[in-house]
């Protein structure tokens, strides 16, 4: 039984109604549904086969809950990837040598000036990555990707370090000048590799829906 687009836009249109919020993760449900109709059907009688596929595939309950874990699995990918690539940096020597390189002389640097301009210093540090991925978010929003599951979580990965660090430097100013120093000479070195892997992660997500997007000719 080959399906017709007005049959596979109700399958799209079903999920999408019942909870399945993001479109690339009902891509892939819609693609498995409408396989194994056309692989396993015994009638012509459409819905009475799509129904067979839900169960077939265990998606004839809470679809909201099936969503829900779906995003969770994918958080997982993004997540171990997030951790593979930011110890994969430190086992490449060029990027090793980059690193060390830039954090003596930030080093340096931090010894050579009073603590109000190395504050300073921090604050243009610490926000230069950020205003990088505000600028590629802004960029993102005029692609009108929708809503995306993938994208969602390039963006998070992106920004994750900015928000974790956030939050920590609100309790440097309450500690003395030397921990001062110390504390920032460690978190902005480790700020700008975790920053360099969130952008890893946030130009894969990006070139795995562009990819999505061109396949389908969206």
């Amino acid at each position: 039984m080959e399906l017709t687009k007005e049959q596979i836009q109700f399958i799209d249109n079903y999920l999408k109604e019942n909870g399945i919020e993001y479109w690339d993760q009902r891509i892939e449900m819609v693609d498995h549904l409408v396989s194994d109709i056309e692989l396993n059907s015994e009638t012509t009688l459409f819905k009475s086969e799509f129904k067979n596929a839900l169960e077939r595939s265990g998606w004839n309950k809470n679809l909201r809950e099936i969503h829900k874990n779906g995003w969770k699995t994918i958080n997982t990918l993004y997540r171990k990837q997030f951790s593979k690539m930011f110890i994969d940096f430190f086992k490449s020597f060029k990027k090793v040598l980059v690193f060390f390189t830039l954090t003596l002389t930030y080093f340096f640097l931090a010894q050579s000036i009073s603590l109000k301009y190395f504050k300073q210093l921090n604050i243009i540090l610490y926000i230069i990555p950020i205003v990088f991925c505000l600028i590629h978010t802004v960029i993102l929003y005029f692609k009108k990707f929708g809503k995306s599951v993938h994208i969602n979580y390039g963006v998070f990965y992106f920004s994750f370090t900015f928000l974790i660090l956030n939050m920590v430097i609100q309790f440097i100013p309450y500690t003395s000048e030397v921990i001062q120093k110390k504390v920032w000479l460690l978190l902005i070195p480790l700020y700008y590799v975790a920053m360099h892997t969130g952008y890893k992660i946030f130009r894969m997500a990006y070139t795995k829906i562009e990819n999505i997007k061109r396949e389908l000719s969206l």
